[in-house]
């Protein structure tokens, strides 16, 4: 091929790449410009710059809620007998009186279970004679009239629930348990058991101690034939099967621990009797907790009856009298009970149930009665008590085996009346 051809062909060849190359470079422009165009060092230098930023950042740690370790509730309770003012009772408590300005003083014959009453949380007692006022003249059985003082002693030795439905609430008349009523109430105590009309006796009294709600009732199974007038306003909580089983239901529901004071059963009998059995079973099955007995006069057993819940009631048929000058000695063999109100996963039980016997001593004449724990009771003073006159000799034999036959040991811990159980060692108790 000639110079000439060749010249042509290159001339040619740059016409057609011309406009090829012009396209390329105006389309590289417009990817400047519109920002599609990748720098590619420009990205490892965003990339960069992001890790090292990120290397800097402080990753919040997870929040840990730590709920507060749920503190179980425990309340400990006493629960002592009857206090049956007699004549003697209130002649001494003046005679104690004696250069004081009081016209009597009962504080020195509870002296001796002051301790254990007001080591308790609460502390419940049942006031057997009522208080119908100076000016109806004090008396003693069968129709009582005691004097005001008596408070002194009961919240002096810790008592803080005071029970008045009993047998003798009626002894002065409406007028005398009205009066008894509004002088309990004004002792800053927690009176049950008297009521001044209808609205009064639905309205179950509910005490509460660090946020645990305690309902408490109280019956009582007559008023020794004697009746208010049909116009009184006043009402007797009389234990009608009945009243009871739907005053306890009501308390199921309002309360955390149920607790019932039944003054019921017959005198001088250590065993319950059907009536007894048949309220106790109904009021278990209602969701008591516990049952706390007297009337007797003397000491009854003491029983865990079951539940439909798979709880237990604690049922004391009798505590028996916590102070009085009845004739017999087994009329001064008494109880107190305490035990714990514990909380746990489950709600609430009783627990640390234990059963403290109690002696009444007087001397000749039925004077200087004094209450005193039966462990701290002697021979001695048994040999020379003044029920003796009324008896033959009675000797501590007679009472240890009232006490045993009564109560069972579980329920008594102190090891000072292992001997009279015929425990001859401490009992162990396995570790848990």
């Amino acid at each position: 091929m000639n110079n000439k051809s060749k010249k042509s062909n290159l001339i040619f060849s740059l016409i057609m790449i011309l406009p090829i190359a012009l396209i390329i470079v105006f389309a590289l422009i417009a990817m400047f410009k519109t920002g599609l165009f990748i720098n590619i060092s420009d990205k490892n230098k965003n990339i960069t710059e992001e890790v090292i930023e990120n290397e800097h950042e402080v990753i919040p740690e997870p929040e840990i809620i730590i709920e507060p370790e749920k503190v179980f509730r425990n309340i400990s309770f006493a629960a002592a007998g009857d206090i049956i003012v007699h004549s003697n009772v209130y002649k001494y408590a003046a005679q104690l009186a004696t250069d004081t300005d009081a016209e009597f003083d009962f504080k020195p014959m509870f002296s001796n279970i002051k301790e254990l009453i007001s080591s308790v949380d609460i502390a419940y007692v049942n006031q057997e004679s009522p208080s119908a006022g100076k000016d109806r003249g004090y008396s003693g059985y069968p129709m009582f009239n005691t004097p005001d003082e008596i408070a002194d002693a009961v919240l002096d030795t810790g008592f803080d629930i005071v029970n008045i439905a009993n047998n003798h609430m009626l002894d002065k008349g409406e007028s005398g348990l009205k009066r008894n009523i509004d002088f309990w109430n004004s002792q800053g105590i927690t009176l049950i058991g008297g009521f001044k009309d209808k609205e009064d006796y639905n309205t179950i009294r509910v005490i509460e101690k660090d946020g645990v709600k305690i309902a408490l009732l109280s019956y009582t199974y007559g008023t020794n034939g004697l009746k208010l007038p049909s116009s009184s306003e006043l009402v007797i909580p009389y234990d009608n099967f009945d009243e009871v089983s739907r005053q306890t239901k009501e308390a199921r529901e309002i309360a955390d621990v149920v607790i019932v004071s039944m003054h019921w059963g017959y005198e001088d009998n250590f065993k319950p009797s059907e009536s007894q059995k048949s309220l106790a079973k109904m009021m278990a099955e209602n969701g008591v907790d516990v049952i706390l007995g007297m009337h007797p006069h003397v000491i009854q057993p003491v029983e865990w009856l079951d539940r439909p819940d798979g709880k237990k009631t604690l049922c004391v048929y009798s505590l028996g009298n916590l102070i009085s000058t009845m004739m017999y000695s087994r009329n001064m063999l008494g109880g107190i009970i305490t035990f714990d109100i514990s909380e746990n996963e489950d709600g609430f039980s009783i627990q640390n149930v234990e059963f403290v016997p109690t002696m009444l001593y007087y001397t000749d004449g039925y004077n200087k009665p004094t209450i005193y724990l039966y462990r701290d009771y002697t021979a001695e003073m048994q040999k020379n008590h003044g029920s003796r006159r009324n008896e033959n000799q009675k000797s501590m034999d007679y009472l240890n085996n009232i006490l045993t036959s009564a109560i069972d040991k579980q329920f008594i811990s102190d090891e000072h009346f292992n001997s009279i159980y015929g425990v001859e060692e401490p009992v162990s108790i396995p570790a848990a």
